[in-house]
């Protein structure tokens, strides 16, 4: 299986409950088997197609019997853990009985032997084992999801919070380029007055040169200054530029 098909597999079993519940179950069940099969089997030496048989079944109807665990833990799952506890208790001992009777049963019949009865509370302690495992790898498995999930609630908060946040600091800096931006309005007018005001006295006295040299100074310091981003730095030969451009027209106005 490549890489890709095992992350695809993987999404669909995360997105799925029941499928990855049953995917669980196929796996804890063959994993049981499996060790079933080497614990026992191979080291009486007795590995027929009877005995692999018989372990088999015991396998599907461990899966069968343990199916009706699952609604009864999902019910009982918002109880306290008291009320879980015992019911949990009380289901291991049932299906763990059910389980045993079967399994003893069919080891008869498939071997063809009598059902060994009086070994019952060795298989029972198995079966009991076997269940109480479940129940335990069950729980451990909720509870993870619950974590998971709380922890990616408080990831998404976090994340809302960080967004926020990163909104909040944008508004905040918009807010103050129009606040310099307003600033610079104010400025700007005032001295284009001053410069107007000055202009005009030097038309009333007749010096139209004058005029003409202050009028083609403030249209190239207007435009100079509108080429610029009043909220971003500037380097310093063009605020250098700026600054003689506005001590050409002072020296225009007060020549003296």
């Amino acid at each position: 299986m490549t890489f890709p098909t095992l992350q695809r597999v993987i999404g669909i079993l995360e997105s799925n409950r029941n499928l990855r519940f049953w995917a669980f179950q196929l796996i804890g069940w063959s994993a049981y088997s499996l060790a079933n099969f080497l614990s026992i089997t191979v080291i009486d030496g007795n590995v027929s197609w009877p005995h692999i048989g018989h372990i088999s079944l015991s396998m599907w109807l461990g899966m069968l019997i343990s199916w009706p665990l699952r609604p009864l833990y999902r019910r009982t799952f918002g109880l306290a853990i008291a009320y879980r506890v015992v019911v949990a208790l009380l289901a291991i001992v049932v299906v763990s009985a059910v389980w045993t009777f079967l399994r003893i049963y069919l080891f008869a019949l498939i071997v063809g032997e009598t059902p060994l009865w009086d070994e019952y509370h060795y298989w029972y302690f198995g079966s009991l084992f076997v269940f109480l495992s479940w129940t335990v790898l069950y729980y451990g498995t909720r509870y993870y999801e619950l974590l998971t999930l709380e922890h990616q609630k408080l990831m998404e908060e976090s994340a809302l919070k960080e967004s926020e946040r990163y909104r909040r600091m944008q508004a905040e800096t918009s807010a103050r380029d129009a606040q310099l931006q307003m600033l610079r309005y104010q400025l700007n007018p005032h001295f284009l007055f001053n410069t107007l005001n000055a202009i005009n006295a030097l038309v009333r006295l007749e010096d139209n040169s004058k005029a003409g040299e202050m009028i083609q100074l403030l249209s190239d310091f207007l435009r100079h200054t509108l080429e610029q981003d009043a909220v971003k730095n500037v380097s310093l030969d063009e605020e250098l530029d700026s600054l003689m451009l506005y001590l050409n027209i002072e020296k225009t106005r007060f020549q003296d």
